[in-house]
């Protein structure tokens, strides 16, 4: 991940998540692209990237891709004023035995949403990768590895009542690979047409416990970084 971007997200941990989407440009040996590319390129393409780096927050806002810190600070700004009645929530195990991980996310919402094609994303990240990439970037953090269960994501529909209500259910055998302790699960909710993120939260594989005794996540309403 681009140094200015990384350097936000940790000084911005506590409402933000990244993703990085890896291209088959400027180095087209570049693995972490290779091992997901149907992936990166779909996502890629959603998004309209032609250079890079490319920086989308909430899936809409794109500070310009010669960023800087202050660019992305007043972007983020600009979309934390916007409100959400959206929250997120996660219920899920991974075996360390077996590799197993399986994560059911649901999103709940005070009042109906905008008209519109809604999808729960579940994207597995892994940071502390080392790539000596031409652009002069060897550490390589929230990088994707698995969208889960596609770049489609899960379509889901919403309840109807005084609340509305939506759940997906995620399920899948981590490749030897990774590094179980370097990786996480972003997951986000967003419409397909404008591509804007209503809600997103993360959990640390290490956080989730064993499928004998299952465990409920929540996550506080945040902002996330793509």
């Amino acid at each position: 991940m681009e140094p200015i971007a990384f350097a936000f997200l940790n000084d911005h941990a506590e409402d933000t998540v990244g993703i990085a989407y890896h291209s088959w440009w400027p180095a087209a040996d570049d693995p972490f692209y290779q091992h997901a590319s149907g992936d990166c390129a779909a996502r890629i393409a959603d998004y309209g990237v032609s250079l890079v780096p490319h920086l989308r927050l909430d899936g809409v806002t794109e500070p310009h891709f010669l960023y800087t810190y202050q660019r992305i600070q007043s972007a983020y700004d600009e979309r934390k004023a916007l409100p959400t009645d959206v929250s997120l929530s996660a219920t899920g195990s991974y075996s360390t035995s077996s590799g197993r991980l399986r994560l059911e996310i649901s999103a709940l919402g005070e009042s109906p949403l905008p008209a519109g094609d809604y999808r729960i994303h579940a994207v597995l990240t892994e940071s502390d990768l080392l790539f000596a990439a031409p652009n002069g970037i060897d550490e390589h953090h929230h990088t994707l590895r698995r969208m889960l269960p596609g770049p489609g994501g899960s379509p889901v529909t919403f309840s109807s009542g005084p609340s509305i209500e939506a759940t997906a259910m995620v399920e899948t055998d981590l490749d030897p690979l990774y590094l179980p302790s370097a990786c996480r699960v972003v997951y986000f909710l967003q419409e397909n047409g404008s591509l804007e993120v209503y809600q997103a939260g993360s959990v640390a594989l290490s956080d989730l416990p064993e499928p004998t005794a299952v465990e409920r996540s929540s996550f506080s309403k945040l902002k996330s970084l793509f």
